[in-house]
């Protein structure tokens, strides 16, 4: 079983060493400032259709980035999130300069070339029409947000969406949270792409039926041989990306016996799945329930009251 515990800088019994953040401390600064500034959005809300596709002839937006970007491959997923997390009004736009993006994402080298890096993300999200882009001579280009499905559809928050929507077409409204604590803590800026992939994946399989029923920590599984077609990620990646998280301490995962429904374990052949449960900052946080407000008692002063002849 793996567990959250550390002896002698590995993870439990598993050898799997531990991976502590390693964000610097601008990039930590930054990723504060946009809680900050993001109004009252905390955590980064993600259409569920970004990363999982019940079709096996579609490629999920995922997927496509992480096997497109190469070694750097998770760098637009991440300034992707980043933007979501900038641009949480209407109309969804954001004029930040490539130098911030590329200091909150602690991309390394000399700023010219991190510069690079940000604006070939920008086009690489722009071919998928994960945004768009107005470009202006010598200022930031504007960057709007488009449906994370990369249908090319105008942005509108997932949960007012799923509001609005008939019951047959709020499905694709479901959306995860990605916990803005692995950004101020320094999680996610040096993830790898399959870390960051298994991460969505998780996220996303954690039991959303809805906008604001999120149930972080909750136990996932699936079958190995669904996980390629539903997700276009690859078992190697799966695998490495698992074995990051759990360095980082923010997932566990052991095993179980599965037998076939009506059958004993003693009369038939038993099979082991893992299960994956995210743990720590990787948790978002349960939504609270509104408590009703006391009445306050009028300030204007009583009448006194007429003595009794």
């Amino acid at each position: 079983m793996i567990t959250g515990q550390t002896i002698q800088g590995t993870i439990g019994s598993t050898g799997v060493e531990v991976i502590p953040p390693s964000a610097s401390a601008q990039s930590v600064e930054h990723a504060k400032d946009m809680l900050g500034r993001s109004d009252r959005r905390v955590d980064i809300p993600v259409r569920k259709s970004f990363v999982r596709n019940d079709d096996p002839e579609i490629t999920p937006p995922l997927a496509e980035l992480v096997g497109r970007g190469g070694r750097g491959g998770a760098v637009p997923v991440k300034l992707l999130l980043a933007l979501i997390w900038r641009s949480s009004a209407a109309p969804y736009t954001t004029t930040i300069s490539a130098q911030h993006w590329a200091t909150l994402l602690d991309l390394d080298g000399p700023l010219s070339n991190r510069a690079r890096r940000i604006s070939k993300s920008l086009e690489l999200l722009e071919e998928f029409r994960l945004i768009s882009l107005e470009r202006q001579h010598g200022m930031p280009s504007v960057v709007t947000l488009l449906d994370e499905s990369g249908s090319g559809d105008a942005y509108d928050l997932p949960s007012t969406q799923w509001v609005r929507a008939p019951q047959k077409e709020k499905a694709k409204h479901v959306y995860l949270k990605v916990p803005s604590a692995l950004w101020v803590k320094g999680h996610i800026q040096p993830m790898s792409a399959a870390a960051l992939a298994m991460l969505l994946v998780l996220l996303a399989e954690q039991g959303h039926q809805a906008p604001g029923n999120a149930r972080g920590g909750t136990d996932v599984w699936w079958s190995t041989n669904v996980f390629p077609q539903r997700y276009g990620i690859s078992s190697s990646m799966r695998a490495r990306g698992t074995k990051e998280l759990i360095g980082r301490r923010l997932l566990t995962v052991r095993k179980q016996l599965v037998t076939p429904p009506g059958s004993t374990s003693s009369m038939s052949s038993e099979r082991v799945r893992n299960i994956y449960t995210l743990i720590n900052e990787a948790v978002a946080p349960r939504p609270q329930t509104p408590q009703p407000q006391p009445k306050k008692e009028s300030k204007r002063a009583k009448k006194p009251t007429k003595p009794t002849q």
